[in-house]
């Protein structure tokens, strides 16, 4: 058993912490819907991954039943969500080759909440998700 000392203690504290904004990103996630928002998510995405030398992964990982995104009834089917999604993935990945990325990857995953994309950034080694935000007024 190590016991600690005053003096240790004061040389543990003067040593230099690695702050978290000063790790290097290896991996970003980019979960997108297909909205414009995620488009404009993906332009910072792109510079955030340019600077830091890491790879993106772009997953579409839309709520099938969102009615801002598939119309008043929701997606009519699972097929339909998969070709929207792979369609999404197509475009943005083009994209994002296109800015000079070279180390992107693409996921289509099925929609199980907020929960489940944490779950996912953690499968996947993430160390920054990123992802659009839209604001709905009613009324």
């Amino acid at each position: 058993m190590s016991t600690l000392n005053m003096q240790d203690a004061e040389v543990e504290r003067s040593k230099p912490q690695t702050s978290p904004a000063l790790r290097k990103i290896h991996t970003t996630l980019l979960a997108t819907d297909g909205t414009v928002h995620a488009e404009r998510a993906l332009l910072n995405t792109i510079h955030l991954v340019q600077h830091s030398g890491g790879n993106l992964i772009i997953v579409y990982y839309a709520d099938p039943n969102d009615t801002a995104l598939f119309g008043a009834m929701g997606c009519t089917s699972s097929e339909a969500w998969e070709q929207q999604g792979k369609l999404v993935l197509e475009q943005l990945e083009k994209k994002a080759r296109d800015a000079g990325l070279t180390e992107v990857s693409v996921l289509l995953e099925p929609y199980k909440g907020e929960e489940g994309l944490s779950l996912l950034a953690t499968k996947v080694q993430a160390d920054v998700v990123v992802m659009a935000s839209h604001l709905f007024c009613l009324g």
